[in-house]
């Protein structure tokens, strides 16, 4: 979120770029203006890290399946790759069968939430020290992963075949 103001008055714009306000006016405009549009609070858990790099994972689940995995990656708590965050690879995390178990279990339990849709990217973390994943968010539309395949098949060649 960008703070510019303009004759006075806050303006907020919507920003790729991670910005830091201390200013408490700034962040008091900042904070009145969330509430005012029904802000949404959540508790904050901190991610596991890998080489310095908090990161947390999109899972697809397909037809009940969890299929494809994204591994995000960033020096902020904030992953997500449109923010010009790094995709990892699966295999750097040296998780083990039972953590991807585990992992996989609770996004193919998340997504039976919503058993009428044929797919769902869910992003979960893993939690700082005991590694338990913990669902952080829904996607419906969660499937662009470029050169990510399950089966030799990308989400949408996979979704055609279902």
């Amino acid at each position: 979120m960008e703070l510019i103001y303009r004759e006075g008055q806050a303006i907020l714009y919507n920003s790729l770029k991670i910005r830091r306000y201390q200013k408490r006016q700034d962040i008091k405009a900042i904070i009145d203006w969330l509430c005012r549009e029904g802000a949404h609070v959540e508790h904050w858990l901190p991610k596991a890290q890998y080489k310095g790099h908090a990161y947390d994972l999109r899972i697809v689940v397909m037809a009940g399946r969890a299929r494809h995995r994204v591994v995000r990656m960033s020096k902020t708590p904030m992953t997500n790759l449109h923010l010009g965050n790094a995709r990892g690879r699966v295999s750097d995390l040296n998780l083990s069968e039972a953590q991807w178990q585990a992992i996989e279990k609770t996004a193919e339990r998340g997504a039976a939430l919503f058993s009428e849709s044929l797919y769902i990217g869910l992003d979960i973390m893993l939690r700082l020290r005991s590694h338990t994943p913990v669902i952080l968010e829904f996607n419906a539309f969660g499937d662009l992963l470029p050169g990510i395949s399950d089966a030799g098949m990308d989400t949408y060649q996979l979704s055609v075949i279902r």
